[in-house]
């Protein structure tokens, strides 16, 4: 038997709903002789109260849903003991891809069998942590769209939002290094992927104590298209109409106030400036 008793943290709105992954966990468990609770969250920050509560160097908290609720389940573990385990079931899976994570929820659950467990770093943009990727400019709005629009979630109706902003949206202009520029999307990046294997940072690592700033700067409508296509073929970076950089801390300010999306989850409120840092090593987390 393991030492460790597994806490399951549910997002049952996240993944398929023909999936009783309650029961594919309850399954499991019994079938390893695992000590196992299951949470269910029950409305937006739920998961991080439930995280919170089950703060124990004995215990290995599992986030079961996308990089909005694995966002949540670790905000509580930051600097602390406690293991973070993920069962991704979101429509992305950034943090989880970049970990080697298997999508499949029941090759997942077997990496809870004998953990591997590692030091990841964590981002701040503003004081609230990142995982995986925090967006400003395009992106940053179609997450906006994409959590206010009356459908399902799945990477099928992301696409529909895409490019029902993608001929509307117009250009910013940010302040980085008392220099001002226009600018597309700015990223930075933990990991090396937004999610679904699109590489917004290729050498992002999330362990070597740095973070990726990503640029894209205004380009062709027509050009989108290669962009997208470079995402998945993890070259976005040699793109003329890309700057990368990488760094321990970061500030900008922008002309006008800014959506921003961290983990994908658009933030409620808008921004003018970002400070972003890097906590090294702050998150025990298994991985395969």
């Amino acid at each position: 038997m393991s030492k460790y008793t597994y806490i399951f943290i549910i997002n049952k709105k996240a993944g398929s709903n023909s999936l009783n992954v309650s029961e594919i966990i309850t399954d499991f468990c019994h079938k390893h002789d695992l000590k196992f609770r299951l949470l269910e969250t029950k409305a937006a920050g739920h998961a991080t109260k439930l995280s919170y509560e089950n703060i124990d160097s004995n215990n290995i908290i599992v986030a079961v849903g996308g990089d909005g609720t694995v966002n949540e389940v670790a905000q509580s573990l930051i600097n602390t003991n406690t293991n973070l385990a993920i069962l991704p079931l979101g429509s992305g899976n950034g943090l989880a891809r970049s970990l080697n994570i298997p999508i499949s929820v029941y090759k997942s659950l077997t990496l809870l069998i004998n953990p591997r467990i590692s030091k990841i770093d964590v981002g701040f943009i503003n004081e609230k942590p990142f995982f995986c990727t925090a967006g400003i400019g395009f992106d940053a709005v179609c997450a906006y769209d994409y959590a206010h629009s009356s459908h399902n979630r799945g990477l099928a109706n992301y696409v529909k939002v895409f490019f029902r902003n993608f001929l509307s949206y117009k250009t910013q202009v940010l302040n980085l290094n008392n220099k001002d520029q226009e600018f597309y999307s700015l990223t930075f990046a933990n990991a090396n992927q937004y999610g679904n294997n699109a590489y917004i940072a290729p050498f992002a690592s999330l362990n070597d104590g740095l973070l990726d700033m990503v640029l894209i700067k205004p380009h062709p409508k027509a050009y989108a298209v290669i962009l997208g296509i470079k995402l998945f073929l993890k070259n976005i970076n040699k793109s003329k109409w890309v700057n990368s950089s990488q760094g321990r801390a970061f500030e900008v300010s922008f002309e006008k106030a800014q959506k921003v999306h961290i983990d994908g989850e658009s933030l409620d409120e808008e921004i003018t400036h970002a400070k972003v840092k890097i906590s090294p090593m702050a998150l025990n987390i298994i991985h395969a």
